[in-house]
C-alpha cells in the first residue's frame, strides 16, 4: 500500500556510501534485482541539486528488502556501500534539532557565577580594530 510506504512504514532501506554521480533512474535499475521498488528517494544537496550519496529505496516486499541487505560491504563505483533497514522517522535523528537549552551555560545561564577554582574569562565578540 502506497500511503503506508510514504510515511516510512514498510520494507525500507538506508542506502549510504553511494557515489556522486549516480543519480536515480541508475540506482533504479541496480537495486531493481532484488525486487519491486515501490518508491526512491535520493537525497540531494538543497543548493547544488547534486547527489548527498544517500538514498532510501522502498521494496514492495521482505524479500526485496533482504535481498538489498546483502550488498551492504559492496563495491559500488569505487565506494563502499552501507546498506541498512531504515528506521522510523519518529525516531530520535541526528538532525539539527531545536533542543531547549542548546549552548546554555551549565549554571543555567546564570553569568555572573563561576565554578569553584576557575580563574580565568572568556570574552568574545571584540572589535578586531580594538
Amino acid at each position: 500500500d502506497a500511503t503506508s510506504d510514504e510515511r516510512g512504514e514498510g520494507f525500507v532501506v538506508f542506502v549510504g556510501g553511494l557515489p556522486w554521480s549516480v543519480n536515480e533512474a541508475i540506482l533504479k535499475r541496480d537495486f531493481a534485482e532484488c525486487g519491486t521498488i515501490s518508491n526512491l528517494t535520493l537525497l540531494t544537496d538543497k543548493d547544488t541539486g547534486r547527489s548527498r550519496g544517500m538514498a532510501f529505496i522502498t521494496f514492495a516486499d521482505e524479500a526485496g528488502l533482504q535481498a538489498a541487505l546483502k550488498f551492504d560491504g559492496d563495491d559500488y563505483g569505487g565506494r563502499t556501500l552501507k546498506v541498512a533497514r531504515a528506521e522510523s522517522k519518529g525516531g530520535k535523528g541526528k538532525g539539527k534539532g531545536k533542543e531547549k537549552g542548546k549552548g546554555k551555560a551549565k549554571s543555567g545561564g546564570k553569568l555572573d557565577e563561576k565554578p569553584p577554582g576557575c580563574t580565568s574569562v572568556f570574552v568574545k565578540g571584540l572589535s578586531y580594530e580594538a
